[in-house]
């Protein structure tokens, strides 16, 4: 049993626009380079190295919740291609996934500043302290958690996409990934 396309709309675009793009491979860099930063940056000693990781963790997460707001404003407004074709077991494993990344996005960054709040720094700005940090907190586990659940979902969505295209091919085209077909 494989999904029919949900639009038969002739006119519906072959790929996501250039503004979906866009937004999505900004928001994979950054999802990837802060999983990186905050794995490593608390096996560092206290001191400025580590305090520079997070004031870099944190200004990037910020921008990651902006990002993940715009992506579902400008989902809900964008013209999209029609669904791909794939057992209904996939398709739904496919929308849940994505639509977990887009909320784990938003629910990491909220228990990121959470976190702060918890630990008597103003999050507003980057100016944190690793020190300041209260690594007692339930939160910190819960952020490590959702940390850990994001890291998951983008293995397991790169896996999806990675089966899908080399199943059909067209995948990767459809998200304007560089040199997969046209732009």
């Amino acid at each position: 049993m494989t999904t029919e396309a949900r639009r038969s709309d002739p006119a519906a675009p072959a790929q996501y626009g250039r503004g979906a793009a866009t937004l999505h491979w900004v928001s994979t860099v950054l999802i990837i380079v802060m999983l990186l930063q905050g794995f490593f940056m608390t096996k560092f000693e206290d001191g400025d190295s580590k305090t520079l990781f997070y004031q870099l963790h944190v200004t990037l997460g910020y921008f990651v919740l902006f990002l993940s707001v715009i992506r579902v404003v400008w989902a809900l407004r964008d013209r999209r291609p029609d669904p791909l074709e794939m057992p209904r077991r996939e398709y739904l494993a496919y929308k849940g996934i994505h639509v977990l990344l887009v909320l784990g996005s938003a629910v990491t960054a909220v228990s990121g500043i959470l976190l702060l709040l918890g630990s008597d720094i103003t999050p507003i700005g980057p100016a944190v302290a690793s020190g300041d940090v209260d690594r007692s907190l339930p939160i910190r586990n819960a952020h490590f958690i959702f940390a850990v659940g994001m890291l998951t979902l983008l293995l397991a969505h790169v896996g999806g996409v990675l089966m899908y295209q080399r199943r059909v091919g067209r995948t990767l085209s459809r998200m304007r990934w560089p040199g997969s077909g046209k732009g």
